[in-house]
């Protein structure tokens, strides 16, 4: 309500806002049902909140915050769910990329885009297939992006899920659980979604060759139980 009336205040109160998220502490009660699936982060949460005020009254503040969360050091996770994202900055970038979806398709695409330095997040299958709806050329660049990623290193199986999902299998996503369960989640909104391989029969095929070459083509360590 103030942005109107005095936008260099208003700037100045999301400044401390935005501040004050790191002094919040997480909370410790997670629904025990929910817990093996997802840990909710509430500084994710808060800071997504201002930066969806910041987008709408002052893109060059929002812009100054997605920086500064692009560069502090990725915190991995402790006691992740089987489909948390990878690191609190990767699910703060695909929270924000989630809300500003609908709205904002090119927004979306540049914040799903810089969680891939993390690597490749569960969040970022339902948001490549939600953009799909949006705008196709996109999704397939995000996509193309993510497929980069996964080839340039040492991926986990997660990764590949991920990708998988997208080409074959539209609001369905698969992971394991911390007892080695592989468990599913579906997204009814997305479900009834043509299949991304329909129509990209050449991407799906960089996808398979790919995950083939990762997973079935290196060495097998000898140094570890698996």
């Amino acid at each position: 309500m103030l942005w109107d009336r005095n936008p260099s205040r208003a700037s100045k109160w999301l400044t401390k806002a935005w501040d004050l998220v790191d002094q919040v502490i997480e909370s410790s009660e997670q629904n025990p049902v929910l817990k093996d699936f997802v840990r909710q982060s509430d500084k994710a949460q808060l800071k997504s909140t201002v930066l969806r005020v910041a987008h709408n009254h002052d893109p060059k503040l929002a812009d100054k915050f997605v920086q500064q969360i692009a560069e502090e050091q990725p915190e991995q996770k402790k006691d992740r769910g089987a489909f948390d994202d990878r690191s609190a900055r990767s699910e703060q970038l695909l929270w924000l990329a989630q809300q500003a979806l609908e709205t904002n398709p090119q927004l979306a695409f540049n914040l799903a885009q810089r969680s891939l330095a993390d690597g490749i997040s569960l969040t970022l299958q339902n948001l490549m297939t939600g953009l799909r709806k949006k705008d196709v050329a996109l999704a397939n660049q995000l996509f193309d992006l993510a497929l980069a990623r996964f080839s340039s290193g040492a991926p986990d199986p997660s990764e590949a899920e991920v990708l998988a999902g997208y080409l074959f299998q539209p609001g369905m996503s698969f992971s394991s659980n911390a007892a080695g369960t592989v468990i599913m989640t579906m997204n009814p909104m997305l479900r009834d979604e043509p299949a991304a391989f329909k129509s990209e029969p050449e991407r799906a095929h960089r996808f398979l060759l790919a995950a083939y070459q990762t997973f079935f083509t290196q060495p097998l360590p000898l140094e570890t139980p698996e």
